[in-house]
C-alpha cells in the first residue's frame, strides 16, 4: 500500500489497477484519494463508484451483454482517469512551499 502523502505513488497505483482491469480496487483507491486529498471531487468519485457497482449488478443479472458491459466499463475507466488527473492538478496547484514540498494538513506530500 502506498503512503497517503505519496501523490505520484497513489496516482501510479490507481493507473496500474485500471491497466490490469482491477476496476473494483481502482474505484476504492480513487474514493480514498478524493476523501484524503480533494474532497471537492468526492461526489464525482462516488458517482463513478455507483456507476461501476450498477454495471457489475446488471452484468451479474444478465441484463447487459458482454459488449454492452465492456463499453460501460470503458466509460467508467475514462471517467476515473479524468477525475484522477483533475485531483492531481488540484492537489499540486499552487501548494508548493519555499522548501519545495507540498503540504497538506500536518503532512508533507511527496510529488
Amino acid at each position: 500500500m502506498v503512503a497517503a502523502n505519496d501523490i505520484p505513488g497513489r496516482q501510479k497505483e490507481i493507473k496500474q489497477l485500471v491497466a490490469l482491469g482491477n476496476l473494483d480496487e481502482a474505484v476504492k483507491r480513487l474514493l480514498d484519494f478524493t476523501n484524503d486529498l480533494c474532497p471537492s471531487l468526492e461526489n464525482e468519485a462516488l458517482s463513478i463508484s455507483g456507476s461501476y457497482n450498477g454495471l457489475e449488478q446488471k452484468e451479474r443479472k444478465g441484463i447487459l451483454s458482454f459488449e454492452q458491459a465492456e463499453q460501460q466499463r470503458n466509460i467508467v475507466k475514462d471517467r476515473l482517469l479524468a477525475l484522477l488527473n483533475e485531483g492531481i492538478e488540484q492537489v499540486t496547484a499552487g501548494r508548493k512551499t519555499p522548501e519545495g514540498q507540498y503540504p497538506i494538513g500536518n503532512t508533507e506530500l511527496l510529488i
